[in-house]
């Protein structure tokens, strides 16, 4: 077969000429599909004789979509995903310094800022700045000479008053003038700023990929009709259901199709995109190549974009990530993989036993990060993550639970079912061991438990597990008070600083029930921030100590993007034997085949420390649902009996009633103090009166201490008759313990 019979058939099929190397007897011919953006390679050589025909698409990759950014944080995802999926892949990454302002805009046109303006307004804003300061000069002008002539006007006639008011809306015009001239002024200034500061701290990147066909061999016209067919088709489908569904819609890795064969070629053939400087100073000719060069870099800062004293685009650091990345995949060995060794662990926490060698399974809480908890209804997530929390709340790392179906106000009481009970010698635990937890719990819908405090900070500032039912909520007040605890939480761990151990968790029962594809059309928009505002915290609370979980039944139940933002965000993930549809999400975990192996009740723990195959041991306290008269025994009721109540006695009473659950003891007085954040010990001492007077508290002295410290006591109403719960009858010492 000849070259250029092969030519003819590509051009007949709307193929265009766009490159052709000849060396050494071997010519490589490149045609390019516009509609398509296909790019086919024919290779020959000696003619006549056979010919190798191969497919591909180039790919860039987008940074921000949708007002989300991605990739500014983990790539290796990325790179995990490419090097499972595709048989053939290559890949380049270009870094530039010195950008032009047509890259600059591009990174603001992105991010938005307010008061900054595009690329194709600053020049009008400058002309309009021009003609407003000619226009205030004229007002003023006018000005001066009317009122100069309006000195010569004598009468009181209709005209003389037009005359001598026409002055004074001169100048009221002219400083309307003035103060749309200081807003451009503003915003100029405001621009130059962004544009002076990523000029020294901006980065330009370009990750471009290409995806390939197998490779045919042809030996004669029809042959090469047929695998160009092929070839087209291979690619095409790959762009279709991997490049848009397991890139885009599985890891929201955003990609767009590279359109312009001449940055195809320069990423392939000439070591990577041109320098975007230098191409700005090459001329006007080259504005088109310019322009696609722009469109397919990331502008990212290596270090923060601080204006006027803010700051406003953290630093990526993209090139070194993706370096990092990149490295990380190529220094691993083909050995077999062993497991890692354990170091000591900081918090350990007793999970349950490894499958195969029965051995108890133990697991560093320092090391979780953010996880997430995946499989089918029944699998025993619930159990998981109830462990975690108990081993959480002894290693005191405090818990906020968020809670839509109620499953966690039995975590007051000690496991006593006989069939999980007989699970405990399987893990070396005795059924003496089981255990209620000391919770504050709270559900607002209907008044069980404590009352929810104005500043939900006092939940974060909060030691031990607080469960928030929202279960009798409706879909638009469960989304706003999620959203609400979810940013007092970011705030109170921001302001204690960064931490190298948690903190504080925020764990999601059933996430599903919050996303906006579940919730009530009118509660959508609420469910959007809410979510928004978790992905944030996914990205941002890791450094403050502040770590988040959710339990799902699958990560599509993640919903749509934040599935995916969530996903790349998890640090440790706990899947059971899931769904097939999930596999594609898990592969950047494990092997998905390894998945399919786990029996009932098994779960891989995965995580930078290894994976681990394990059967989650029973959890010490009770994991069911409880009926409405065991939890108002348990936790009372404070709606009924807080209306009378002032803000400032709300305080109180909720600070006494927080830290006897929390740590079921009663406070002192100077314990309350500093629960309720007041100052005075004489307004506190009226303000427990008053509670006492109404019926809310008992206080009492223990003449037996040192000092016979006053303790403050709940009284919980049942129906309409107060009582103490039964401990608070026990006038032995251990009954009255105290905070000292």
């Amino acid at each position: 077969m000849r070259l250029e019979d092969a030519i003819a058939i590509l051009e007949s099929c709307g193929f265009e000429g766009v490159g052709r190397v000849s060396y050494a007897g071997i010519t490589v011919h490149h045609s390019w599909h516009p509609r398509l953006c296909v790019e086919v390679c024919a290779t020959q050589a000696r003619e006549p004789g056979p010919v190798l025909l191969k497919a591909q698409m180039h790919y860039f990759m987008k940074c921000i979509q949708d007002g989300q950014e991605i990739l500014g944080r983990d790539l290796e995802p990325f790179i995990k995903a490419c090097e499972a999926t595709f048989p053939e892949l290559h890949l380049q990454f270009s870094v530039h310094r010195d950008l032009p302002e047509e890259a600059i805009a591009r990174r603001l046109r992105d991010l938005s800022p307010r008061g900054v303006l595009g690329a194709s307004e600053m020049e009008g804003a400058r002309k309009d700045l021009d003609s407003t300061r000619r226009a205030i000069d004229e007002q003023r002008q006018a000005a001066e000479s009317c009122e100069r002539a309006v000195r010569h006007v004598s009468g009181s006639g209709l005209a003389q008053s037009y005359l001598r008011a026409r002055p004074g809306r001169m100048r009221q015009k002219a400083k309307e003038l003035e103060a749309e001239a200081r807003s451009l002024e503003g915003s100029i200034s405001t621009t130059l700023k962004y544009i002076k500061a990523y000029r020294k701290d901006g980065r330009g990147a370009a990750a471009v990929f290409c995806a390939a066909s197998n490779l045919h061999v042809v030996r004669d016209s029809q042959g090469f009709l047929k695998a160009l067919k092929a070839v087209v088709k291979e690619v095409t489908d790959a762009d279709k259901f991997i490049v848009r569904a397991k890139l885009g819609g599985g890891l929201r890795v955003f990609v767009e199709v590279l359109r312009h064969p001449a940055l195809a070629y320069a990423v392939e053939f000439a070591g990577g995109l041109p320098n975007l400087r230098q191409l700005s100073a090459a001329g006007p000719e080259f504005k088109p190549v310019l322009d696609a060069a722009v469109e397919t870099t990331m502008v990212t800062p290596c270090r923060d974009v601080v204006v006027d004293g803010a700051t406003k685009d953290e630093r990526k650091s993209l090139g070194p990530r993706f370096l990092k990345s990149v490295v990380r995949r190529l220094d691993q060995t083909s050995a077999a993989p062993t497991a890692p060794q354990p170091g000591p662990l900081v918090m350990p926490a007793f999970l349950g036993k490894h499958v195969g060698t029965e051995e108890r399974f133990h697991f560093g809480l320092e090391n979780l990060g953010h996880f997430a908890i995946v499989g089918p209804t029944g699998c025993g997530k619930t159990f998981t993550a109830r462990v975690l929390v108990e081993e959480a709340a002894r290693n005191g790392i405090a818990v906020i639970v968020i809670d839509p179906r109620d499953q966690w106000a039995g975590m007051a009481l000690p496991e006593d079912r006989k069939a999980i009970l007989g699970r405990y010698g399987d893990f070396g635990m005795e059924p003496g061991q089981a255990t209620g937890y000391p919770i504050a719990y709270y559900a607002p819908g209907d008044s069980v438990g404590l009352a929810l405090p104005k500043d939900l900070s006092h939940l974060a500032k909060a030691q031990g597990i607080s469960v928030v039912s929202v279960q009798s909520l409706d879909d638009r007040k469960a989304g706003v008070l999620f959203r609400d605890i979810l940013q007092a939480a970011f705030d109170v761990c921001c302001a204690r600083g960064e931490s190298e151990v948690p903190c504080l968790w925020f764990l999601v029962e059933e996430f599903h029930a919050f996303l906006p594809q579940k919730v009530a059309d009118m509660a959508k928009a609420e469910a959007g921030r809410a979510v928004a505002l978790f992905d944030t915290l996914r990205r941002e609370g890791r450094k403050f100590g502040l770590f988040t979980g959710f339990i799902a039944t699958s990560f599509r139940d993640a919903g749509g993007a934040l599935a995916s933002v969530s996903r790349l965000n998890t640090n440790t993930l706990i899947a059971f034997r899931t769904h097939d549809r999930d596999l594609q999400y898990i592969s950047s975990f494990i092997d998905p085949k390894r998945i399919g192996q786990l029996g009932q009740h098994e779960a891989f723990l995965c995580s930078p420390q290894g994976n681990h195959r394990f059967v989650t041991r029973p959890p010490y306290s009770k994991v069911s649902h409880l009926p409405d008269g065991v939890r108002t025994t348990l936790f009372g009721r404070h709606a009924p009996s807080c209306g009378d109540l002032t803000e400032d006695e709300l305080m109180v009473l909720n600070a006494v009633r927080e830290h006897h659950a929390t740590t079921g003891e009663y406070p002192n007085v100077a314990g309350v103090m500093r629960a309720a954040g007041l100052r005075g010990k004489g307004k506190l001492e009226s303000l427990i009166r008053t509670l006492e007077e109404k019926g809310h508290v008992k206080t009492q002295k223990l003449t037996g201490r040192r000092g016979s410290p006053r303790i403050v006591i709940p009284v919980t109403r049942t129906g309409d008759r107060a009582t103490t719960r039964p401990d608070e009858m026990d006038e032995t010492p251990d009954a009255m313990r105290t905070q000292r």
